[in-house]
């Protein structure tokens, strides 16, 4: 059975976010993520998580000033500590939610920096964390984005980011894969998924090209997760989507895709 999660930034947003995790639980979702959970207190928002019988999987370490645009520090020259002092909260809020997976967002390359050392603060800061993050049981992951809705992203496409992550050689260092920007990219997802199999820590999805439930746009998204089972993958499917209505009216794709239908 397929290990379907809920973005709980996405999703249900006609609940107060701490009453979310039981809203994903009643529509059948197993497993809940946040992009930025940080409003919420750890151990209330880990008490709600108990009460529903949901796993808190997966949520951003934070990105930086969110209200003036910024969608992660840690590709930027200059911003090192900060980007640790991030890590230590993602931590240590993890901790308190027992959840096994941080994402870090790259950044925004700055017109004024060389995009290669960019990459090279990038690759030195995700070593770091990965290795802070393994001494408390818990999975790095970084997440490439589409370059039409993140102009200027350090990182677009999993196939480079597959590679630049594997050449970084930290066992506890993986990607989150969204197929919704790898299609926006225009990157042959399954070949891509298949390739870069061994370096995914995670998956979200959402449909091509108005980002809502499956169903909406022109992913095949079942022949998508079938491609993953057959490469192996076993780990959480986030569905991170912007509903088209109300969340629990366009639950219909749930129930077949879990079956693998």
């Amino acid at each position: 059975m397929r290990r379907f999660c809920a973005n709980l930034s996405t999703l249900f947003l006609e609940h107060p976010p701490i009453e979310r995790p039981a809203a994903a639980r009643r529509a059948g979702f197993t497993g809940a993520e946040f992009q930025f959970p940080y409003d919420i207190p750890a151990q209330a928002l880990a008490r709600a998580a108990a009460a529903a019988g949901i796993e808190i999987v997966n949520f951003n370490a934070p990105c930086g000033d969110r209200a003036g645009g910024e969608i992660g520090i840690a590709c930027l020259p200059g911003r090192e500590a900060e980007f640790r002092d991030a890590i230590a909260t993602a931590r240590a809020y993890a901790g308190a939610l027992g959840c096994k997976r941080v994402n870090v967002l790259m950044g925004i390359v700055p017109a004024d920096v060389e995009r290669e050392r960019c990459l090279e603060t990038l690759a030195r800061n995700l070593d770091r964390a990965a290795t802070e993050m393994a001494d408390a049981g818990i999975l790095l992951i970084t997440e490439p984005m589409n370059r039409h809705d993140r102009p200027g992203y350090c990182i677009n496409k999993v196939g480079e980011a597959g590679a630049f992550v594997r050449a970084i050689g930290n066992r506890n260092l993986r990607l989150e894969a969204d197929v919704y920007h790898m299609a926006r990219e225009d990157e042959a997802v399954a070949e891509t998924l298949r390739a870069n199999i061994d370096m995914i820590g995670h998956i979200q999805f959402a449909d091509v090209p108005g980002r809502h439930e499956p169903g909406t746009g022109s992913l095949d998204l079942a022949g998508i997760f079938d491609t993953l089972e057959g490469a192996g993958y076993t780990g959480w499917l986030s569905a991170e989507y912007n509903p088209a209505g109300r969340t629990e009216d366009g639950l219909g794709w749930l129930d077949a895709l879990a079956r693998g239908g």
